[in-house]
Protein backbone atom coordinates (compact mmCIF):
# COMPACT_ATOMS: atom_id res chain seq x y z
CA UNK A 1 0.00 0.00 0.00
CA UNK A 2 1.08 3.62 0.51
CA UNK A 3 1.98 5.07 3.75
CA UNK A 4 0.91 8.22 5.89
CA UNK A 5 4.64 9.38 5.31
CA UNK A 6 4.39 8.82 0.95
CA UNK A 7 0.99 11.19 1.18
CA UNK A 8 2.20 13.33 3.26
CA UNK A 9 5.58 14.12 1.83
CA UNK A 10 3.86 14.86 -1.31
CA UNK A 11 1.20 17.23 0.21
CA UNK A 12 4.27 19.01 1.65
CA UNK A 13 5.89 19.84 -1.46
CA UNK A 14 2.58 21.59 -3.01
CA UNK A 15 2.20 23.56 -0.02
CA UNK A 16 3.12 26.39 -1.05
CA UNK A 17 0.07 26.17 -3.93
CA UNK A 18 -2.67 25.10 -1.22
CA UNK A 19 -1.35 28.19 0.66
CA UNK A 20 -1.37 30.31 -1.94
CA UNK A 21 -4.91 29.31 -2.66
CA UNK A 22 -5.99 29.92 0.89
CA UNK A 23 -4.19 33.46 1.20
CA UNK A 24 -5.62 34.40 -1.92
CA UNK A 25 -9.62 33.79 -0.63
CA UNK A 26 -8.51 35.44 2.99
CA UNK A 27 -7.78 38.15 1.11
CA UNK A 28 -11.33 38.47 -1.28
CA UNK A 29 -13.43 37.44 2.21
CA UNK A 30 -13.66 39.34 5.12
CA UNK A 31 -13.36 37.07 8.48
CA UNK A 32 -11.91 34.15 6.97
CA UNK A 33 -9.82 32.27 9.92
CA UNK A 34 -7.68 29.91 10.04
CA UNK A 35 -8.91 26.29 9.79
CA UNK A 36 -8.71 23.12 8.51
CA UNK A 37 -10.42 20.95 4.92
CA UNK A 38 -9.87 17.21 5.57
CA UNK A 39 -9.98 15.32 2.29
CA UNK A 40 -10.73 11.79 1.12
CA UNK A 41 -8.79 10.56 -1.70
CA UNK A 42 -8.38 7.58 -4.08
CA UNK A 43 -5.27 7.14 -5.59
CA UNK A 44 -4.52 4.64 -8.82
CA UNK A 45 -1.29 2.55 -9.20
CA UNK A 46 0.39 4.81 -11.41
CA UNK A 47 0.18 7.61 -8.59
CA UNK A 48 -2.80 9.75 -10.12
CA UNK A 49 -5.81 10.89 -7.96
CA UNK A 50 -8.35 9.21 -8.90
CA UNK A 51 -11.59 10.55 -6.27
CA UNK A 52 -11.39 13.30 -4.31
CA UNK A 53 -14.07 14.96 -2.02
CA UNK A 54 -14.60 17.07 1.30
CA UNK A 55 -15.06 15.17 4.25
CA UNK A 56 -14.92 18.12 6.68
CA UNK A 57 -14.40 22.01 6.34
CA UNK A 58 -14.26 24.39 9.16
CA UNK A 59 -14.52 26.97 6.51
CA UNK A 60 -17.82 26.65 5.37
CA UNK A 61 -16.76 28.44 1.85
CA UNK A 62 -18.07 26.39 -1.70
CA UNK A 63 -15.89 28.04 -3.40
CA UNK A 64 -12.91 27.71 -1.43
CA UNK A 65 -13.48 24.13 -0.92
CA UNK A 66 -13.85 23.30 -4.88
CA UNK A 67 -10.49 25.23 -5.32
CA UNK A 68 -8.55 22.84 -2.77
CA UNK A 69 -10.55 19.62 -4.20
CA UNK A 70 -8.92 21.04 -7.75
CA UNK A 71 -5.31 21.03 -6.28
CA UNK A 72 -5.38 18.01 -4.76
CA UNK A 73 -7.01 16.23 -8.13
CA UNK A 74 -3.48 17.64 -9.32
CA UNK A 75 -1.11 15.54 -7.34
CA UNK A 76 1.07 12.80 -7.87
CA UNK A 77 1.83 10.18 -5.16
CA UNK A 78 4.35 8.35 -7.96
CA UNK A 79 3.16 5.18 -9.61
CA UNK A 80 3.74 2.05 -7.14
CA UNK A 81 3.13 -1.52 -7.81
CA UNK A 82 0.10 -1.55 -5.52
CA UNK A 83 -3.73 -1.78 -5.68
CA UNK A 84 -6.09 1.23 -5.87
CA UNK A 85 -5.35 3.17 -2.44
CA UNK A 86 -7.88 5.13 -0.77
CA UNK A 87 -6.93 7.54 2.05
CA UNK A 88 -9.79 8.12 3.88
CA UNK A 89 -9.26 11.54 5.95
CA UNK A 90 -6.25 13.71 5.46
CA UNK A 91 -6.40 17.16 6.88
CA UNK A 92 -4.95 20.33 5.88
CA UNK A 93 -4.33 23.15 7.87
CA UNK A 94 -4.48 27.01 7.25
CA UNK A 95 -2.86 29.45 8.91
CA UNK A 96 -3.35 33.52 8.15
CA UNK A 97 0.58 34.54 7.80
Amino acid sequence: GRTLQEIQLTFDRSKSAFDAIFTRTAREISGMDAGKVSVSLTIAPDGSVIRCEIVSSSFGNAQFEQKILQRVKTLNFGAKNVPVFTFQNYSLNFLLS
